[in-house]
């Protein structure tokens, strides 16, 4: 019973922290204004407000909206407030313009008391937007809400009744009911040309919140609305933070339009560049139609044959619409037609429009549909209003539609203009992210490194800055450089809180400890973290980097001989594909070679092979593989794996195959290939210690014909006379 007075307590004492606060200023210049000291009390309380209870400055009271009436002192006092918030007491001529500037600065609260002052003499549709809009701005949806819906019911003014089905609209997105607002933003969209023409900033700013809105609503309905961060082909997409709209300014610089004459329906085709609905571009004017007729109207104006699907029409007859656009293409105009509907539309082979219910569509079609329609609409929005707010968070949902259909140049373009144009975004974190992962696909693995760091300068939290850290890591272990790797990784390590996140980033870097050469540092960071990773679904992936840590370590011969039976069964149970990328084979290839255990060596190797590498791994895994085939004695494999790499264009790889290519012929007796391919390696040698070994494995031919005198003569570095007439034909042909 005492711990709940105390809880109540605590509550009663910290809703009330400001209005004692405002009490005891409030006392203190009372006190001092019959004496003439108001600045000396202003000074004096300013003095002691840090010491008062709950009066820190870095710790604001937080808003609870159903008190937020009781919380604020008496209207009686409002001189006194006034006075010290240096405003004018809002008297009955002045309240409206108070009001209005207390919402302007953000002071939402103290706008709200004005406006319930004024709505008990007049009941005023405006004033109560204006409520409603100061309550949704405090993060009191419910009771915005009612107000926007009492507003919109009571108002005869088109503009009050679009703003308030818009904030209706704003709230239904943020609780998750993506399809409500969808219903009522598709309709604003199909009005927006009429209620707000795009004549003036105020009116661009609606144009954007409903365009922008609409289309950023179907992307986080339908896809990226699960935060895969170390998936390498899902990619993040966010609505960021915006400005909130200014209510106040936009009633203040536009005018309410005349209503639209009764039973008008009026559809004009202004251009036509072929025989598809994204050609076409209108001009509608219907007062109020059903969707179905709506259509048929379009169809008919812009001469193209309609087909409708079983039910579709009759969906499509239970909504009325007002269309009221200057110049958009008929695509356009039936997505936000049929958007709300669960309808969908597409153009058949014989260029008819279907009209069908989503039901109607198998599920991979339908997928790829929503696709199309989402990114229809973005394209469509971006083009509006390519300024406005949510501007970046729009493209960067275009840049992520393309990364979804693994079209990774054209999703890399999305993002980097995300970074260009709006480098102060709050989603600017998302997009370098996102450009990092098209970038690494693209195997353009520099690029990557550039943009995953930037996320983590950029990142608006540690999940961000901890998923783009490791990312840096693992490019880093993929291209053999484990040592660059340990830094990123272990920065990782250090500012990750998300559970997903930490087994992850200290498994990896427990991994280019191990491959770096540290296996002692895998061994501490394992520990350290333990708890973390017996819960998580790295726990296979820790045993076996901890087992290979152990074995490492070891320097007794019999300590050594017990870790490597622990290495062996720990590496018969993970998955490789558990690191996130290629160097966890190379791990894994390492830990068998170790204990011996070569046969598993060449399957792992070859399926890393098939993954997207960089081409420094790539040729090192090739040149590992070829080594391996030949401890087997399968020469003819490694032949292959080997005149394969000395194919390739980073020369360094290519001779060095090549050199050893001669080798094994040498050992096969081939004796005429050999001396070719070490003639030809001289063309192309370019440094004196290959020449050197080239020149003796020429030395081992002559020698194995028991001509010592010319062997003789390739070991002291000179080519015998019968080459070099063959090596002067070789330069003509390369001539």
């Amino acid at each position: 019973m005492s711990d709940e007075i105390e809880e109540t307590n605590a509550e009663s004492t910290a809703k009330s922290k400001p209005a004692r606060k405002l009490q005891l200023m409030t006392l203190i210049k009372r006190l001092a204004l019959p004496i003439g000291c108001l600045g000396w009390a202003l000074l004096l309380g300013q003095f002691l407000m840090p010491y008062l209870p709950g009066a820190d400055p870095r710790e604001p009271a937080p808003v609870d909206a159903e008190t937020v009436y009781a919380n604020l002192p008496p209207i009686d006092d409002a001189a006194v407030d006034s006075e010290q918030l240096n405003i004018p007491a809002p008297s009955t001529d002045n309240r409206y313009e108070t009001a209005e500037r207390l919402a302007t600065e953000g002071d939402y609260q103290r706008a709200i008391t004005i406006y319930q002052q004024i709505m008990a003499d007049e009941n005023s549709p405006s004033i109560l937007l204006k409520m409603a809009a100061c309550h949704e701005y405090l993060g009191a949806a419910d009771i915005a809400s009612r107000q926007y819906q009492a507003a919109l019911d009571k108002t005869n003014s088109l503009r009050v009744a679009y703003l308030a089905r818009l904030g209706l609209a704003r709230i239904l997105q943020q609780q998750g009911k993506h399809q409500a607002a969808r219903t009522l933003l598709s309709g604003l969209a199909l009005e927006s040309d009429s209620v707000f023409p795009n004549t003036n900033r105020a009116n661009s700013a609606v144009a954007g919140e409903v365009f922008h809105r609409l289309a950023q609503g179907l992307v986080a309905e339908s896809f990226f609305t699960k935060t895969n961060w170390l998936d390498d082909h899902s990619c993040i997409w966010t609505s960021g933070d915006w400005d909130h709209i200014n209510v106040w300014d936009i009633l203040n610089n536009t005018s309410d339009p005349a209503p639209m004459p009764a039973d008008i329906q009026e559809v004009h085709q202004l251009a036509r560049f072929g025989n598809r609905p994204r050609d076409v571009s209108l001009s509608v004017s219907i007062d109020r139609i059903n969707v179905a007729d709506a259509i048929e109207l379009l169809a008919q104006t812009a001469q193209i044959p309609l087909q409708w699907t079983e039910g579709a029409r009759e969906v499509s007859q239970l909504k009325a619409v007002r269309i009221t656009v200057d110049d958009q293409t008929m695509s356009s105009i039936l997505d936000y037609l049929v958007s709300s509907l669960g309808l969908t539309w597409y153009i058949n082979q014989n260029n008819e429009l279907i009209l069908s219910k989503w039901s109607q569509v198998e599920a991979q079609e339908r997928q790829r549909q929503l696709l199309r329609l989402a990114e229809r609409l973005l394209l469509n929005t971006v083009t509006r209003s390519p300024e406005h707010p949510g501007a970046p968070s729009s493209l960067l949902a275009l840049g992520c539609i393309s990364f979804n259909k693994r079209e990774y140049p054209q999703a890399s373009k999305y993002f980097e203009q995300v970074r260009n144009e709006f480098p102060l975004s709050s989603v600017v974190a998302a997009a370098y992210f996102d450009l990092g992962k098209s970038e690494m696909l693209q195997q353009r693995y520099n690029e990557a490194i550039e943009s995953f760091a930037e996320a983590t300068n950029h990142g608006q939290g540690r999940d961000i800055e901890a998923a783009a850290s490791i990312y840096i890591g693992r490019i880093y272990l993929d291209q053999g450089e484990p040592t660059e790797a340990t830094r990123p990784l272990t920065q990782a390590v250090r500012i990750c809180h998300d559970p997903e996140l930490i087994p992850k980033a200290v498994v990896t870097l427990a991994a280019g400890y191990i491959l770096g050469g540290n296996p002692n540092a895998a061994n501490a960071v394992l520990m350290e973290f333990r708890d973390a990773l017996d819960d998580s679904d790295q726990r296979e992936t820790a045993a076996f980097v901890g087992a290979f840590g152990r074995f490492a370590a070891s320097v007794n011969q019999e300590r050594r001989q017990q870790f490597g039976r622990s290495l062996f069964e720990a590496a018969n149970q993970v998955d490789p594909n558990a690191f996130l990328g290629p160097f966890g084979y190379i791990l894994l290839m390492d830990a068998l070679d170790s204990i011996g255990i070569t046969g598993k060596v060449i399957e792992y190797n070859e399926l890393a092979l098939r993954q997207p590498l960089p081409p420094e791994t790539e040729y090192q895994l090739q040149w590992r593989l070829a080594n391996t085939h030949l401890k087997q004695q399968r020469i003819n494999d490694a032949l292959v794996v080997l005149n394969a790499l000395g194919q390739q264009q980073e020369r360094w790889w290519a001779r060095r195959s090549r050199l050893l290519v001669a080798g094994i012929l040498v050992d096969q007796k081939r004796y005429s290939e050999a001396t070719d391919a070490c003639l030809k390696l001289l063309q192309d040698s370019d440094t004196e210690n290959e020449k050197i070994q080239i020149m003796r494995i020429l030395g081992q031919i002559y020698e194995a014909n028991a001509d010592h005198r010319n062997a003789s003569l390739c070991y002291a570095g000179m080519l015998p006379g019968e080459l070099v007439a063959t090596m002067a034909s070789l330069q003509d042909q390369l001539k």
